[in-house]
C-alpha cells in the first residue's frame, strides 16, 4: 500500500490489529514501513489508531485509513466519519 501512495508518502504509519481472525501482525506492518524510511507507531486497537493518528497530526495534515473493512468499520466506529 506506501507503493500506492507515490507522492503522498506518509510521514508516520500507525499500526493495530482490526478485530479480524485474518490481520496481519501490527508489527509486521512496523518492520515494513520502518524498513521503507517511514516512522511507525504500533498501538492495540482501531480506536486507538484513530485517536493516535489524530492527535499526532497537526492542522495542515490528513489522516488517511488504509486496510480491509474490518479496518474502516471501526475507524468509522472510533468517529472517523469526515
Amino acid at each position: 500500500m506506501l507503493d500506492e501512495f507515490g507522492v503522498m508518502r506518509p510521514d508516520m504509519v500507525v499500526a493495530c490489529r482490526p478485530e479480524s481472525p485474518r490481520a496481519v501482525d501490527p508489527a509486521e506492518i512496523a518492520r515494513i514501513c520502518r524498513s521503507r524510511g517511514v516512522d511507525t507507531e504500533v498501538v492495540e486497537s482501531v480506536g486507538d489508531a484513530v485517536s493516535e493518528a489524530r492527535a499526532l497530526a497537526g492542522p495542515d495534515d490528513i489522516v488517511v485509513v488504509t486496510g480491509s473493512i474490518y479496518v474502516a468499520g471501526a475507524a468509522r466506529a472510533a468517529g472517523i466519519q469526515r
